[in-house]
């Protein structure tokens, strides 16, 4: 399912959480703990 996080020029930053987000579930963390549940943000 898209969503719509804004325009081209946040792209850089959504691929750069992306990445680090990926980055902690190949280390054996569970990236869910770290960013605000997807309701407070879509608030």
């Amino acid at each position: 399912m898209p969503l719509t996080v804004g325009g081209l020029d946040r792209a850089a930053y959504l691929e750069s959480a992306t990445a680090f987000l990926v980055g902690l579930r190949h280390s054996g963390h569970d990236p869910r703990t770290l960013p605000p549940p997807f309701h407070v943000v879509t608030a």
